[in-house]
């Protein structure tokens, strides 16, 4: 289905039109995928480029929706992401501090220190949440591409018969007038 970059744009509300439920896991997920199938959308309504299988796209639309995507984040992974980046730089701060204080037998006087084993532990723990939601949202994109290249697929095959039939019907009439 090819949809004009005017629909497409007019489904894409502006980020404060979109209400937010933030307890409601599902409807964000909903959001989320209503916004991946609008960015799908807008990069199968870009023309062909004849024997390249490459698309032109309207790089307004993409971004404006790729910002709705970036927007329509679950909480979690974006608050899970924040806590991570702080608690780096507060290892890595508190690394470069150690460095400096290093006593004379060459042990980091802050590895032991609770409250960077405290924040490392939830660096960790954050991270392997953050890395199960992404695989399960990269496995529902790539389910989701899998169904539109089937689509795409089962199509051409469609046309590619359509086109074959019409070559046979060229070459009767051909021997036909002959």
């Amino acid at each position: 289905m090819i949809v004009d970059a005017l629909a497409v744009r007019s489904r894409a509300a502006p980020l404060d039109a979109r209400p937010r439920e933030a307890s409601n896991e599902r409807a964000e997920q909903h959001e989320f995928v209503t916004l991946l199938d609008s960015f799908c959308d807008a990069v199968r309504a870009g023309p062909a480029i004849p024997l390249t299988g490459l698309r032109l796209v309207d790089g307004d639309v993409c971004l404006a929706l790729l910002s709705h995507l970036r927007a329509a984040l679950p909480p979690k992974i974006v608050a899970a992401y924040t806590v991570q980046r702080d608690a780096e730089a507060l290892v890595s701060r508190a690394s470069v501090e150690a460095r400096g204080r290093r006593s004379d037998s060459g042990s980091n006087l802050l590895d032991d220190h609770p409250v960077v084993r405290s924040a490392l532990d939830r660096a960790e723990r954050l991270q392997a949440d953050t890395d199960d939601e992404a695989d399960e949202l990269r496995a529902g994109a790539d389910a989701y591409a899998r169904a539109c290249l089937g689509a795409v697929s089962q199509r051409l095959t469609r046309l590619a018969a359509a086109v074959e039939r019409a070559e046979v019907a060229l070459a009767v009439r051909d021997t036909e007038r002959r």
